[in-house]
């Protein structure tokens, strides 16, 4: 018979190479799970140190930008073909990850959009109006001008951002394209109201815009993600 040491002895033997020959065999995919730890980890880092430093993101962004356009301005104009692109493949990204039920939220339960609507409509424009009365009433063409960028709807980055710093991506969404439809009325008038001012809207490229960076993308992220559930089950 073999004694209970030399059994334990063989058996801890047996255990050992199993371990080993199961390190061997699934060591890329061992590999392959540390990476992907490390890379989520590297991205988790990232986000957190992004949305920490993001106004300083912003203006150094400006900043580079100014210097770039103002020393290469050929160069410059030519990377403008691919800022729509760039915006609809952002856009495409942040929307992904969302369902169609958390849009259906937003109309059902519109106190939120609401809310943001006045916010962009009416409280930004009269923030301009107050700080072209108080600041620039000496200068009426940059008082018009900031009326004016206070009035326009935000641009497609509303989304980006948004999804940036870890908001409501679906609430942006929807402000988006609302304020797109009612910049139709909106912006004549309020610029009539406050600058005495008269401007043309062109509804053609804001119908065109509305198109690009809302519908299109909202319309291949949610199918994009249809079909990845579907085909996970």
């Amino acid at each position: 018979m073999i004694n209970n040491t030399l059994f334990r002895k063989i058996i801890k033997e047996i255990v050992v190479y199993m371990k080993m020959h199961a390190i061997k065999r699934y060591r890329w995919l061992l590999m392959g799970v540390c990476v992907k730890m490390g890379a989520e980890m590297s991205f988790a880092t990232f986000g957190r140190i992004f949305r920490k430093y993001m106004p300083y993101w912003v203006i150094l962004s400006i900043f580079l930008g100014l210097i770039f356009g103002y020393f290469l301005p050929h160069q410059a104009a030519a990377l403008s073909q691919g800022i729509i692109p760039l915006l609809f493949i952002m856009i495409f990204v942040m929307i992904n990850p969302t369902n169609l039920k958390e849009f259906y939220k937003q109309v059902t339960s519109p106190r939120n959009v609401v809310f943001g609507v006045i916010v962009i409509c009416v409280v930004a424009p009269l923030i301009a109006y107050s700080f072209h009365r108080s600041v620039l009433h000496g200068h009426p063409d940059l008082g018009v001008a900031l009326i004016l960028c206070a009035t326009v709807p935000p641009g497609g980055m509303i989304a980006a951002w948004t999804g940036l710093l870890g908001g409501d991506i679906p609430l942006a969404i929807v402000l988006q394209a609302l304020t797109l439809v009612l910049g139709i009325v909106q912006i004549p008038y309020t610029l009539s109201l406050l600058a005495g001012a008269t401007v043309d809207v062109p509804i053609e490229s804001m119908a065109r815009t509305l198109m690009i960076i809302v519908i299109m993308p909202l319309v291949v992220g949610l199918a994009t993600r249809w079909c990845l559930l579907r085909w996970r089950k």
